[in-house]
């Protein structure tokens, strides 16, 4: 009889076997942005899942930034901000929000409780592991189609799949002590923000580890996904920015700013600023201490904002020239007729290249390597603050780029405040208009008008976003184009006669589209528009204040 009652005592002084909260799906949508654009989303009281479907882009969250790439996610905790910065010319990402509702507690006899104030945090803030990532995308979607269910018993199972993937998030990012996992991101990235002022000292993964009392193999794998990097690599790339710096400013000798910066060896140093900048440091040093003789087709705008003007400017036998960048005295290059070696007598330092079509012509980057150091670019030109960050960097004019960015995101601030009746809520689309068809302009326009100014594409628009290649649309679909705004533009390629594209204003199909009726349709610049960079969507402004103020 003792015995019973020792372990009904026993028992009593047990946790109840139910959680403390349980979560409840608040909403789950699919979100994109274009360009270079930044989203503020607050958590409020609730749990925010950002799974990335598309693109790249960074995630800030209570001071700390991460690297969000395809099949990434992250979570932020109950009244943390989260700002995402897209990163690529699409950024498509699920947002899923969920609450914690506290359980009442049961007391003896069966009488109810309230629930207690406080929940404790069930996932960490910061990226989380999710294996196989599809679930995280089918939960999402499952999610979505459970708003349009009327059946409550397929909307409960749409949420018992949700309660699925908690579980698998629990279990793959800590075990459930979501606190601790926390602690342990935070304690990563503030050894993260101190290497800023220890990256020449010579430091091994292990210290590094061990200063954040987190062990090696795990303080490698949450570093990376803080940073995108191991932490050589990001080691080196402030050992090497700094270098760059020094090459520039000083007449320090090679070896002692080797040496300086954090490298055994003059050597070792060498040869990872070649492969980090695309040239040895004297060579660096000569081309950055003078005005070096560029070559960067396409991205002349990017140049001018940085102080240099190039040897030889893009044309097009179609398009022409980029007539907005004043380079009337500058030589062409036709990028479909010319052929490499015709460069040559133009004496480049250093050729960049874009990874388009039409940047280099059809030609192999190899024929350019035989006449200077060529640089290929990584990213598509469109994503021009990355361009022009990037040519700051190769150039060591970085300051120049950032001031020309500051200038930029001022003006565009500027125009939001002029125009901000105009655009709010509205749809737009850009039309290409050539002598012999109708096409949307799916590419250039977007990253601005949608990821600057926050128009919307018009839903006709928006069903051809992610569709590859240009095609033509049918007068039919040109009538159900009802968008608050249509800007348009000539474009010559194809062309079947000199003017003959401005037919199109006269045709009915034309006259029959309902954004023209009412007054919405605006002409706009072929290359202004068709182009990316700081003068460019300078340029753009303008128009719309022009246009719609």
């Amino acid at each position: 009889m003792e015995k019973s009652i020792e372990l009904g005592a026993r028992a009593e002084r047990r946790n109840p076997p139910y959680p403390s909260a349980l979560y409840v799906i608040r909403d789950c949508r699919r979100e994109e942005t274009y360009g270079d654009a930044e989203t503020d989303i607050a958590a409020g009281g609730s749990y925010v899942l950002l799974a990335v479907a598309e693109g790249e882009g960074r995630a800030r969250v209570d001071g700390l930034t991460y690297a969000l790439g395809k099949n990434g996610l992250l979570a932020a905790e109950p009244g943390q901000r989260v700002t995402l910065h897209a990163a690529s010319a699409i950024f498509a990402y699920y947002r899923l929000t969920f609450s914690a509702i506290p359980v009442p507690a049961l007391e003896a006899g069966g009488a109810v409780a309230a629930p207690a104030g406080s929940v404790p945090s069930i996932v960490p803030s910061g990226p989380l592991a999710c294996i196989p990532f599809s679930r995280c995308l089918e939960v999402c979607e499952s999610v979505i189609r459970s708003g349009e269910e009327a059946d409550e018993a397929k909307r409960y199972l749409h949420h018992v799949r949700f309660e699925e993937l908690l579980r698998c998030l629990i279990e793959q990012n800590g075990g459930g002590s979501a606190e601790s996992a926390s602690d342990v991101r935070r304690a990563v990235g503030l050894t993260i923000e101190r290497l800023k002022d220890r990256y020449m000292e010579s430091l091994t993964v292990s210290q590094l580890a061990a200063d954040a009392r987190v062990p090696a193999g795990h303080y490698s794998k949450l570093f990376k996904e803080l940073t995108g990097q191991i932490p050589l690599e990001y080691v080196n790339g402030l050992r090497i920015d700094r270098a760059k710096l020094l090459l520039r400013e000083t007449n320090d000798r090679i070896h002692e700013i080797a040496s300086q910066v954090g490298f055994a060896s003059e050597f070792y140093f060498n040869r990872r600023f070649k492969q980090s900048v695309g040239m040895a440091p004297g060579r660096y040093r000569s081309q950055t201490r003078r005005q070096p003789r560029v070559t960067a087709l396409f991205m002349e705008d990017s140049l001018l904002c940085l102080g240099i003007t190039p040897i030889v400017q893009w044309a097009h036998p179609a398009w022409g020239t980029q007539e907005h960048l004043g380079l009337a005295g500058v030589p062409t290059f036709d990028v479909l007729r010319d052929e490499p070696d015709s460069l040559a007598r133009f004496e480049p330092d250093l050729i960049i290249a874009k990874s388009e079509a039409n940047g280099l012509g059809n030609h192999p980057l190899e024929q350019y390597e035989r006449i200077a150091q060529t640089y290929p670019l990584a990213h598509r030109t469109r994503e021009w603050k990355l361009t022009l960050r990037s040519l700051g960097s190769l150039l060591g004019r970085e300051e120049q780029a950032e001031q020309a960015i500051a200038r930029y995101d001022r003006k565009l601030e500027e125009t939001q405040r002029l125009l901000s009746a105009p655009l709010r809520n509205r749809t737009y689309a850009c039309l290409r208009l050539t002598a012999g068809e109708i096409s949307v302009d799916r590419e250039y326009s977007t990253p601005f008008l949608n990821g600057d100014l926050g128009l919307e594409p018009h839903p006709l628009v928006r069903e051809l976003i992610f569709k590859a290649g240009r095609e033509a649309v049918s007068a039919e679909w040109l009538a159900e184009l009802d968008a608050d705004y249509i800007f348009y533009t000539f474009d010559k390629w194809h062309e079947q006669g000199e003017g003959l594209e401005r037919r199109q204003l006269l045709t009915p199909g034309w006259r029959a589209i309902p954004t023209v009726r009412s007054g919405g349709a605006f002409e706009v610049d072929f290359m202004v528009w068709m182009n990316q960079g700081y003068i460019a969507n300078s340029r753009k402004l303008d128009d719309m204040v022009r246009l719609l103020k």
